[in-house]
């Protein structure tokens, strides 16, 4: 796959082979100014699809983890999977 750039696999298997999957046990409210991925991740799911998304525990986050902004904390590299789909 690393050779041929993952020509040969569909957009959705190539997903599914890089992405992280992350389920929140409490609502987002209660993590508060706490940093992490799947937190990130919410936030941008709750921009993209609505806060009524965020407003229940167990929410569940697909993303992945991009190189960039280098200087930027690891949880800022968050990009969430729904976007693509």
């Amino acid at each position: 796959m690393l050779y041929s750039h993952a020509k040969d696999i569909s957009d959705k298997e190539l997903f599914e082979l890089i992405s992280e999957r992350r389920t929140m046990s409490r609502m987002l409210s209660d993590y508060g100014e706490q940093k992490s991925t799947s937190i990130s991740t919410a936030k941008r799911l709750a921009e993209f699809l609505g806060e009524d998304i965020i407003k229940d525990k167990g929410l569940y986050c697909r993303f992945v983890i991009a190189n960039v902004p280098r200087d930027a904390s690891i949880t800022e590299h968050t990009i969430l999977l729904d976007i693509f789909q």
